[in-house]
């Protein structure tokens, strides 16, 4: 299969993949709900977000050995991909023993971050099996990155769906049954430590050459690389901590479990969308990889712009649907009592519009290990964030607007004109000033249509009502509908969109 069959065949399986992951967390949060108070779906999510601190201990190690593994699979140097995974094997088992340790001692303060006369019974138990949970994954996940990197990323989701539905099914046996908490934790230890168990025994299959035992170390030379490349990561790390692992945290402490509960209905979908999304714009990425190997600075510009429009259609057509149907959809769904002004939705979607636009630079800096200089960008980023984050809910007491200001603010001001210019600079370096002034105009004609769209709606969008699912899915494809067709036809004369309706229409001829 050529590149980009390979990049659908991935895109198609990770969109159904997760597709069935979310169905499920939909499910389970509903049977959650239902069966203990929304206190604990806080303190599940203030533990997403506490976990989310220590695996600063990857480094964003996993992204810079999955870059070196590009080269040697292209080139079939087996020997080679041998050094780099038992190099990624060792790495990953002692990062899991530092989460496992650091956490442990975390454990005894995690009380601390709850407000006042709203946290839970036995909190620091739940916390360490949360973490117990998480931590398994490090000992076996090094051989999905070599999946993904060869371009089999379908194996992975296959095995994510699997599982899923094995976990969400447990996990609703006991909550509906037992009414505990603890048993959820401990189903998800035990089918963590399976599927990654599992996707271990299926790479080893399928790369009859991989043989960790007797491999070489890594040459000098890609070692060189790979460091530099780490270092590059470690501050995007921080960097995506601090901006997406301190919200539940902030509202825990200054506004309670309670809120922190009914911001995790929100964020449930659009982490959700988030997922899906990034199924299909990480499906290209190894073929971007392949690409920068392969082909001429001036072809990966092309398809870096006809990537950008695709990249901000899809954006267009889901962050509509998304504000149209948001609110409606939680009423139903949780209960009108579980709800935030709308308002703050418009912020969730804002934000997740500029979140998305980003993933078409960020999908080629990753492609082609442009690490070592957004190590500097990202430190800005998260200091920017978090002092926003504090400014507006410790002087403005903003409440949660304060924390998705906070995001929206850093974002504006640091990542949407600097993580382009870095890929331009460092990724393509042609004509920095020429590729710099095209994606200026083509990023802001695309960002006008979609904000003027959110406006539109925001004004006008209230008279949707969802009595059931049915309505609900007829709303949601109608709306997709519509959206694609008035994005398609506003940019139907540029290349871009020339391309993206040839690709349509080749799609459904076949």
């Amino acid at each position: 299969m050529n590149r980009k069959s390979l990049s659908i065949r991935n895109a198609a399986y990770g969109f159904l993949s997760q597709g069935i992951i979310i169905i499920g967390q939909f499910t389970l949060q509903t049977i959650f709900i239902k069966n203990l108070s929304i206190s604990y779906l806080g303190a599940n999510g203030l533990f997403t977000n506490l976990i989310s601190f220590l695996s600063f201990a990857e480094l964003g190690i996993g992204s810079a050995i999955t870059f070196s593994l590009y080269k040697p699979l292209a080139l079939s140097d087996y020997q080679q991909v041998n050094s780099v995974m038992t190099l990624f094997k060792r790495v990953y088992q002692t990062i899991g023993l530092i989460i496992i340790l650091f956490g442990s001692i975390l454990s005894f303060f995690v009380n601390s971050f709850v407000k006042k006369g709203q946290s839970v019974p036995h909190l620091q138990l739940l916390f360490v099996l949360y973490l117990l949970g998480a931590a398994v994954s490090y000992f076996f996940t090094y051989t999905r990155s070599l999946l993904i990197a060869n371009q089999d990323g379908y194996i992975d989701s296959v095995n994510k769906a699997v599982f899923n539905i094995i976990q969400v099914c447990i996990q609703a046996f006991f909550l509906i049954f037992t009414h505990q908490y603890i048993f959820y934790l401990i189903v998800n230890i035990v089918i963590n430590l399976v599927s990654n168990i599992s996707i271990t025994r299926l790479a080893y299959k399928k790369f009859e050459f991989l043989n960790l035992n007797e491999a070489n170390s890594v040459p000098k030379p890609v070692l060189k690389i790979m460091k530099r490349n780490v270092v590059g990561t470690v501050s995007n790390k921080i960097g995506e901590i601090v901006v997406f692992g301190t919200d539940n945290v902030i509202i825990s402490k200054f506004l309670g479990l309670t809120i922190v509960g009914i911001y995790s209905n929100y964020t449930l979908i659009i982490k959700g969308l988030t997922s899906i999304l990034n199924q299909l714009f990480n499906a290209a990425i190894s073929g971007f990889g392949n690409l920068g190997v392969t082909q001429s600075k001036k072809y990966q510009e092309k398809i870096f712009f006809d990537y950008l429009f695709i990249v901000s259609l899809i954006t267009y057509v889901i962050s509509s649907t998304l504000f149209t149907l948001l609110q409606p959809f939680v009423k139903f769904w949780f209960g009108s009592n579980l709800t935030f002004s709308k308002s703050i939705v418009f912020l969730f979607v804002v934000n997740f519009i500029f979140t998305e636009l980003r993933q078409a630079s960020l999908g080629f800096i990753a492609a082609l290990g442009i690490f070592w200089p957004m190590r500097i960008k990202a430190i800005v980023e998260a200091m920017l964030n978090l002092l926003l984050s504090l400014l507006f809910i410790l002087k403005f007491d903003l409440g949660v607007e304060a924390v998705l200001l906070g995001t929206l603010g850093s974002t504006l001001l640091v990542n949407i004109w600097w993580e382009p210019f870095i890929l331009f600079k460092y990724g393509f370096s042609n004509n920095l000033a020429k590729i710099s002034t095209k994606y200026a105009a083509k990023y802001i004609s695309y960002l006008f249509v979609i904000i003027l769209t959110q406006i539109f709606i925001f004004k006008f969008g209230d008279f949707i009502k969802i009595y059931n699912l049915w309505v609900f899915i007829i709303y949601g494809v109608a709306c997709c509908s519509i959206y694609a067709i008035i994005f398609i036809l506003l940019f139907v004369s540029t290349n871009e969109g020339q391309y993206a309706l040839n690709m349509i229409q080749r799609k459904i001829q076949h």
